[in-house]
């Protein structure tokens, strides 16, 4: 199973490779950021009980992407931008195997575009073994 920054470095990965010169932040972001630039926020993350051991964890992402200012045409800067991450998110390689980001959406807000993408994994909890119960020494009678 995945942890959340190890599903959070691949798809900074995806991107790095999608868009190699295009600076990628995680964390918050300050004044005199390089242009253009992504911000990738992790937006949620559920764990649902399935049946025993089996859960479906599905991790919610934001990317936040801030076209050039110096751009002649900032949206259809964007635009381009976000087909292109349907397509560097479909499949997104970890260690483990692949992710598959699912339920993607963009929108643009005041210059900015905003997209949002789901990952679910199947994951098989890993059963603990306790400590094994001592012996016990039992006596009955009948009456």
């Amino acid at each position: 199973m995945g942890t959340v920054i190890d599903v959070r470095d691949s798809v900074v990965g995806a991107l790095a490779e999608s868009f190699p010169g295009v600076a990628i932040y995680t964390e918050s972001i300050s004044p005199g950021l390089m242009e253009p630039h992504f911000r990738v926020t992790d937006f949620s993350v559920t764990h649902n009980r399935i049946m025993g051991p089996r859960y479906v964890c599905v991790y919610a992402f934001k990317i936040q992407y801030y076209p050039s200012s110096n751009s002649s045409e900032p949206i259809r800067e964007a635009c381009t931008v976000a087909e292109r991450l349907v397509e560097a998110l479909e499949y997104i390689p970890m260690e483990s195997g692949r992710l598959r980001g699912t339920g993607m959406r963009y929108e643009m807000v005041e210059g900015v575009m905003y997209f949002f993408f789901d990952i679910k994994m199947d994951v098989m909890k890993q059963e603990q073994s306790g400590p094994a119960m001592a012996a016990m020494d039992m006596e009955g009678w009948i009456k």
